[in-house]
């Protein structure tokens, strides 16, 4: 089943390294390919890529408008190509399918370490922002469904940050965080596709 946050993050760019089409033949073997993704990396006159191209940017347009019943084995790379926060939310989304927090693995290095500590900053900012409109009566019941899905979010995106940062912490304090300098780059503000995902059990 689609992730209804992918959803709310559009359509995915469909040319280039980050597009979909090349998330999907990355991951899906061509024999078991069964959506019509055009591997435009591949193609070499420009006239048929511009062709593959047109016709691969409506298809998407026809999932994106479920005008087109989502394939599921098109679900990873239609996220892979999402910007962030949308491929992040998603993610996460996708753990909590089995009962996991989808929290991400930090570089043991000194941006590693900043961007943990930044991610947690950010989602209390966003969770008493949520937490003032929906306290504004001094309480949380059904006269704030409007304002709980996003409050929610929010909340598991911190639950999901604080737990990596846990993981982080525990692993220096046993030893494991040595600073050894080949952290992956991009991995600060956490917004990078160079991530390395893991699921934290709920306990």
């Amino acid at each position: 089943m689609r992730s209804s946050t992918a959803c709310a993050g559009g359509c995915p760019t469909s040319g280039g390294r980050s597009g979909v089409d090349a998330a999907y033949c990355a991951r899906v073997p061509e024999r078991l390919r069964h959506v019509p993704a055009p591997n435009l990396e591949a193609v070499a006159g420009a006239e048929e890529w511009r062709k593959l191209l047109r016709a691969w940017d409506q298809t998407l347009r026809r999932y994106a408008a479920d005008d087109l019943r989502f394939p599921v084995e098109l679900e990873e790379a239609w996220v892979a190509a999402l910007e962030d926060p949308w491929r992040s939310d998603c993610i996460r989304e996708l753990a909590e399918r089995y009962g996991l927090y989808g929290a991400f693995r930090r570089p043991a290095t000194v941006a590693g370490d900043t961007a943990s500590w930044a991610s947690v900053l950010e989602d209390f900012g966003l969770v008493t922002r949520d937490m003032a409109a929906v306290l504004a009566d001094g309480r949380i019941d059904q006269d704030d469904a409007s304002r709980l899905p996003a409050l929610l979010r929010d909340v598991q995106r911190m639950q999901a940050d604080l737990e990596s940062l846990r993981q982080h912490v525990q692993a220096a304090a046993e030893g494991g965080g040595g600073r050894d300098g080949r952290g992956r780059p991009g991995d600060l503000a956490g917004v990078s596709d160079e991530r390395a995902g893991f699921a934290a059990r709920v306990a």
